[in-house]
C-alpha cells in the first residue's frame, strides 16, 4: 500500500522545481502449509537437525525424534491446512520527502536533487521453536532508520547537436528484511549492529543528436559500502574447515551459513547506445555496456550451521578482495531494427549477446588468505533473441485500445547466469546453479480515455 504525491513549480522561465511525498506500507506474511498428506492422516512437524533433539520442550521423549518446531503446538503434529516449520510476518514501512531543483544557465543545464527518507521493519513470529525459545515468539524490536540522498549534475550544450555531462551523488539505503536477522523464519535477533549502506556515484558522458541518429557514452563508477547479506553453501563431506581464529571444523556433508557484513564493492565502466534512422519507418537500435564490477575488501561474517544454528565463527574474515561480482553478465551487447508503421502498429526485435558472467564466490574457500589468488569461474557466453509488437486503435475523440506482445528468447536457448562457485575442498562436487529463462511470452490491453 503506498501514496505518492508531486508539486510542480515554474520559478521563472529557466528554473523548475519538483517536491513530493511518498509513502509505503508492506506486510508480507510468510509460512510453509501442508496441502496434500498423500494418502496419510497427519505429519509430524519436529526439527531432526536440531543439536536439541536429544531433550525438547516438557517431554524427553520427544527429543528422541526431534526439537519441537512449535512449542505451542507439542509434538508438532499437524494436518492439511495447519502451517508447519515457520511461522511469521514481516512489517516495513517507508516515508520519503524530496526535491529537484533545475536551472538553466547559458548552455548549460543544472540540477541538484535530494531526499530524506525514513524508514522501519519488524518481524512477529508467531511459532515458539525449541532452538530460539527466548526470541522468536511474538513482536521483535521496532528498527528505524533514517536515510538520505544528495545528487548534482550539470548537461554543457556545445552545439545543437553535441553535448557533455556528468552528475555524481551520494545515498545511504537502510538493511533489506531479508538481511537484518540471524533467520528471519525463525529468530527475532538480529545480525550485530544493523548500519546503512553508504553509495558513491560518478558519472561523465558525451551525446550526439541529429535528425538521423543520435548516440550517447559515458563511463561511471558505484562504490557500495557496508552492504550485509547472507549466503550458504553445502560442505564436503569429511572435510576440515580452517577458521582465521584457529579452530578445525569436520564438516559431513554441513550446510553452512555465512552472515557477511561491512562488504564493498566497487562497480565502474563504459556504456554506448544509438539510435539511427534509416528511413521514415525503420530505425536501428544499439547498445555496448562493458563493465568492471569487483568486491573491493576482506568482509566479516558470522558462521554457523543450519539447520542446527550452531555458531562456528563470530569474526571470520572472507578474503574477497579483487574477486569479480557474480551473477550479473558484466559485458552486454544488444542491437535490432524497428518498424513503425503509419497505420498505427509496430514491430521489431533485438539480438541480446552476454559475456563476462562469473559464479558466486564460496566463502568456504576464502576464509585464510592464500599464497596465490585465484578468480572465480567464468560462466559461458550466452546469446537470446527477442521479439515484440503492438498496434493501438483510436474509437470516436477519447477512446484509445492499445495492445501489446513479445516473445523472450525465441530461440529457447539455454545457459547458465548464475552458479556457486565450486569449492577447492571437493572439485568434484556439483555447484548451484540458475538457468536463463526459456521462451516465454507477454501480452498486455490498454483502454484509454
Amino acid at each position: 500500500m503506498g501514496a505518492l504525491t508531486t508539486l510542480n513549480i515554474d520559478f521563472d522561465e529557466k528554473t523548475s522545481g519538483t517536491f513530493g511525498i511518498d509513502y509505503r506500507w508492506y506486510r508480507g506474511f510468510h509460512y510453509r502449509e501442508v496441502v496434500d498428506l498423500l494418502g496419510g492422516d497427519f505429519y509430524v512437524d519436529l526439527n531432526r537437525n536440531s543439536p536439541l533433539t536429544t531433550f525438547s520442550g516438557s517431554d524427553p521423549n520427544a527429543g528422541l525424534y526431534g526439537a519441537q518446531r512449535n512449542r505451542l503446538n507439542p509434538y508438532g503434529v499437524a494436518r492439511e491446512g495447519d502451517r508447519i516449520d515457520y511461522d511469521y510476518n514481516g512489517t516495513v514501512t517507508w516515508g520519503g520527502l524530496f526535491a529537484q531543483v533545475e536551472r538553466e544557465i547559458g548552455n548549460v543545464d543544472v540540477f541538484l536533487t535530494g531526499n530524506f527518507v525514513r524508514s522501519t521493519f519488524q518481524r512477529n513470529g508467531r511459532f515458539l521453536p525449541d532452538d530460539f525459545v527466548e526470541n522468536s515468539l511474538g513482536e521483535s524490536e521496532l528498527y528505524v532508520f533514517n536515510n538520505f540522498t544528495v545528487k548534482a549534475g550539470a548537461n554543457y550544450k556545445i552545439t545543437g547537436r553535441h553535448n557533455v555531462f556528468f552528475n555524481s551523488g551520494y545515498f545511504t539505503r537502510a538493511p533489506f528484511f531479508r538481511d537484518a536477522f540471524v533467520d528471519n523464519r525463525y529468530s527475532n535477533e538480529v545480525r550485530g549492529d544493523l548500519v546503512s549502506e553508504e553509495v558513491y556515484s560518478f558519472e561523465l558522458g558525451y551525446g550526439y543528436r541529429s535528425p538521423r541518429f543520435a548516440a550517447n557514452v559515458n563511463l561511471y563508477s558505484t562504490n557500495w559500502n557496508n552492504q550485509a547479506f547472507t549466503t550458504g553453501f553445502l560442505t564436503p563431506v569429511n572435510t576440515v574447515i580452517t577458521t582465521n581464529e584457529g579452530n578445525q571444523i569436520q564438516t559431513n556433508g554441513d550446510f553452512l551459513q555465512f552472515r557477511l557484513s561491512n562488504v564493498d564493492a566497487i562497480h565502474q565502466g563504459v556504456e554506448v547506445d544509438f539510435t539511427s534512422k534509416l528511413t521514415n519507418t525503420l530505425s536501428l537500435k544499439g547498445m555496448v555496456s562493458v563493465g568492471d564490477w569487483r568486491w573491493a575488501n576482506n568482509p566479516n561474517a558470522i558462521v554457523f550451521t543450519d539447520p542446527g544454528f550452531i555458531e562456528i565463527s563470530d569474526q571470520q574474515t572472507i578474503y574477497t578482495q579483487d574477486l569479480r561480482v557474480g551473477g550479473v553478465p558484466q559485458t552486454t551487447v544488444a542491437l535490432g531494427p524497428k518498424y513503425r508503421s503509419p497505420k498505427f502498429w509496430y514491430a521489431g526485435l533485438s539480438a541480446n549477446y552476454y559475456d563476462n558472467m562469473y559464479a558466486d564466490y564460496n566463502p568456504q574457500d576464502r576464509l585464510i588468505p592464500g599464497e596465490f589468488f585465484t578468480q572465480v569461474q567464468r560462466l559461458p557466453e550466452a546469446f537470446t533473441l527477442d521479439v515484440y509488437a503492438g498496434k493501438s486503435w483510436k474509437f470516436g475523440k477519447d477512446l484509445r485500445l492499445k495492445i501489446k506482445g513479445s516473445i523472450n528468447n525465441l530461440l529457447d536457448n539455454q545457459f547458465i547466469i548464475d552458479s556457486r562457485q565450486r569449492t577447492d575442498l571437493d572439485p568434484n562436487a556439483s555447484p548451484f546453479v540458475q538457468f536463463y529463462f526459456g521462451r516465454t511470452y507477454y501480452v498486455s490491453a490498454a483502454v484509454s480515455l
